[in-house]
């Protein structure tokens, strides 16, 4: 993987959860197998998203180079947190109306010297933290290099029997150390958001025999509250328009979808890319999407930009949420800064 960051080769490694192996892709077209990762960006459709084949095994890697320089652009202004907690009391007034709920992002940019030296030490310093999340570092000349620990799974689809799987992943707190989290009303609120949500979109989609339940779950220093939802259908063509109607879910944009969206085009002074979008692995057998979370966008000369957010609501406390922010970085950050 470094010669393939060092040469501009399409590629990537990553690790399924709860799976101790990485796995490694890397091509311009299907050779060696049909599998294939699609990065889809924000808030667009599938058919927008920017493949890598199964095309060149490591060995081949080796002896390959590049052929486009990336062409994406890193941001490089930190947000300002003051403007942050500003932008978060004017969007609390503006959901109240609709009793809704915005996402609002900001990011931490700068340089390190870890990242210069040795990008690919970064990201598995950042990973043998989170076990349990979908781990992945990929570039491509579109998208430029991504480091991602997401423990969000936005869809698992079984291609032979139709059965599904998605999530909805909203409340969050720090994690406790006796591991025992006391929700407060207004996280309850907005994983009901986020969840009501979703299974409108399914039932919406015709899929058929939906059913779900709720948990904790774990993720470096924050836990969130998650609902785990199930169903089949029978579409064959289900999976890539079942990421459509679901992509942003409310955990990402917000709630309505559209005033959300005109809400972050509005306050958010940055491009997200690949931030709040998803990463799909897929092959003959499975096909399975995740959200683009915990992420930081970097380059080969140490610059990294960081994205984090929070879901805002009319009782948000502007403190409490930069500070969710700040918690949702730091796993990344302190890799990014002190992994060499």
């Amino acid at each position: 993987m470094r010669h393939a960051l060092s040469s501009g080769l399409r590629a990537a490694i990553y690790s399924i959860p709860r799976s101790k192996s990485l796995r490694w892709i890397c091509g311009d077209e299907p050779r060696l197998s049909i599998r294939r990762l699609v990065a889809v960006d924000f808030a667009r459709p599938y058919s927008s998203g920017i493949a890598i084949y199964d095309g060149l095994t490591p060995d081949e890697a080796l002896r390959a180079t590049g052929t486009a320089k990336t062409t994406a652009t890193i941001c490089t202004d930190s947000t300002d947190e003051a403007l942050y907690m500003a932008d978060i009391e004017s969007l609390k007034c503006i959901v109240a109306r609709s009793n809704g709920k915005a996402v609002l992002s900001r990011i931490i940019c700068g340089q390190s010297q870890a990242l210069a030296k040795d990008t690919v030490a970064v990201a598995l310093d950042y990973f043998k933290n989170t076990p349990n999340n979908f781990n992945i570092l990929l570039h491509t000349p579109e998208t430029g290099t991504w480091i991602v620990s997401t423990p969000e799974r936005l869809l698992d689809m079984k291609l032979d029997s139709g059965r599904i799987s998605t999530m909805a992943l909203a409340g969050t707190m720090p994690t406790p150390a006796d591991g025992l989290c006391q929700w407060d009303i207004k996280n309850i609120r907005e994983q009901a958001i986020v969840s009501d949500e979703i299974i409108r979109q399914l039932n919406k989609a015709h899929v058929q025999n939906i059913r779900n339940y709720t948990c904790n779950v774990a993720s470096g220093a924050v836990t969130h509250i998650c609902t785990h939802i199930y169903g089949t259908t029978a579409s064959p063509n289900a999976y890539r328009e079942l990421l459509d109607i679901l992509s942003p879910t409310p955990a990402l944009g917000g709630w309505p979808r559209h005033t959300a969206l005109r809400l972050i085009r509005k306050f958010e002074k940055h491009p997200r890319q690949l931030y709040g979008g998803y990463i799909s692995i897929e092959d003959d057998k499975t096909a399975q999407a995740f959200v683009t979370l915990r992420c930081a966008h970097t380059d080969n000369q140490g610059r990294y930009c960081i994205y984090t957010g929070s879901g805002i609501l009319s009782n948000s406390d502007a403190e409490s949420e930069r500070n969710e922010t700040a918690l949702k970085a730091s796993g990344l950050l302190r890799s990014i800064l002190n992994s060499i």
